[in-house]
């Protein structure tokens, strides 16, 4: 018997396993290009499907994200793991949340994580995803602080950030948001322009599909048809 074709084969199914959505924006998409977000939220189905080997990595995030949640609520007893927040714009789970802050876990791979101990790593710029996701998640829990926790796959190795909630970064989610409730709104499909990842998430009149779940759909559509 040979296990990694089984697990490979599971994963796949599981990954194109049809899961209902709420009709709201999800935070943990904030900061991608808005056409993403916008075919999300409206919930229609994807052209495109992760393959076995970047699955085996997601499920191996999540695997690493269920140990440091279980740690912190041994140490934290008061800890909410998995929080479900729904609001008029947005439906979220939030990792941890503790009387005076919200903490989002991820994984990363080698290189992702020595960039983030360069000198001109900016979070709010080069992870916008990710610092939009926390951010809002301490606002909509009424917390003081916002964490990022990443944990570098291969090593284990760990970097924490905390960001207090100013005027200044609750201006960044409001902003993400009051775009996000204009498209819905005025019901019109955004222009498929990159915003994270380096510019590789958006992958419309490139050969590379590997980081959008609508690429098929979105070559060649037109503002005017969702």
């Amino acid at each position: 018997m040979k296990l990694e074709p089984i697990i490979d084969k599971i994963l796949l199914e599981e990954s194109q396993e049809k899961h209902k959505r709420s009709g709201l924006y999800s935070p943990s998409s904030f900061g991608r290009c808005f056409r993403y977000q916008y075919w999300h939220m409206l919930d229609v189905p994807k052209t495109n499907f992760s393959d076995a080997q970047a699955l085996r990595v997601m499920s191996n995030g999540k695997i690493i994200h269920r140990w440091i949640q279980n740690i912190i609520k041994k140490q934290y007893p008061e800890a909410i793991l998995e929080e479900e927040v729904t609001t008029h714009d947005c439906h979220t789970f939030i990792d941890v949340v503790l009387p005076d802050r919200a903490i989002e876990i991820k994984t990363c791979h080698p290189w992702m994580f020595k960039h983030m101990e360069k000198g001109d790593f900016i979070l709010s710029r080069d992870q916008k995803p990710h610092f939009l996701q926390a951010v809002h998640g301490a606002m909509v829990t009424d917390k003081d602080y916002a964490q990022l926790i990443y944990i570098e796959r291969q090593n284990l190795l760990m970097k924490e950030f905390i960001i207090p909630i100013t005027g200044e970064t609750a201006w960044k989610v409001d902003e993400e948001l009051a775009t996000l409730r204009e498209i819905k709104i005025k019901n019109w499909l955004p222009e498929p322009i990159p915003r994270a990842f380096e510019g590789k998430e958006c992958c419309w009149g490139k050969k590379n599909d590997k980081f959008c779940p609508y690429y098929n759909k979105c070559k060649g559509v037109s503002n005017d048809r969702q």
